[in-house]
């Protein structure tokens, strides 16, 4: 898929501003602003990091750790991971986690796992969470999005969003 709109440029403040709401980046080498505009150019890793903090953040009083990994070695990836201290549990446990891969002239978005706790649910966070996803897939020209619909409401939460299995 080609990018829509305009691609974003990372700068170091878009760095200074991921570090800044607290994400604790681990890498191999490469400093991270390098990697994005070498490997995921039009990617706006602040934005949808900020987007991500600010829709789950509320939902949870326990502690949140949010990770953000990335990788050159072939294929070159970024994995972003949210989560409370309690997710785990299946009523208030709060766990996000997405992987960005890109394999040859391909962009993959891998869905690893969401879950938010019962007192979130069916008050549109899952819809929110996909759309502030996919505005970045389309900017980034995502070609395809793999996810394994396996919990309890994952397979209702994706036929309702038009997703079909293959």
């Amino acid at each position: 898929m080609m990018p829509t709109g305009n691609p974003h440029i990372v700068t170091a403040e878009d760095i200074a501003e991921v570090e800044a709401i607290g994400f604790n980046i681990t890498s191999d080498k490469t400093p991270l602003k390098d990697f994005l505009l070498t490997y995921f150019p039009g990617f706006d890793l602040r934005e949808y990091l900020k987007e991500i903090d600010e829709l789950l953040t509320p939902l949870t009083q326990a502690k949140i750790e949010k990770e953000l990994a990335y990788f050159e070695e072939p294929p070159p990836m970024i994995i972003v991971q949210f989560y409370s201290e309690d997710e785990g549990n299946d009523q208030t446990g709060l766990a996000l986690s997405r992987t960005f891969i890109k394999r040859d002239d391909e962009f993959i978005a891998e869905h690893d796992f969401f879950r938010i706790p019962v007192t979130a649910r069916e008050q549109g966070i899952g819809k929110k969470m996909l759309n502030l996803s996919l505005q970045q897939y389309l900017r980034l020209g995502v070609d395809k999005i793999v996810l394994e619909a396996a919990l309890a409401d994952g397979g209702y939460v994706w036929a309702k969003a038009f997703f079909n299995a293959t």
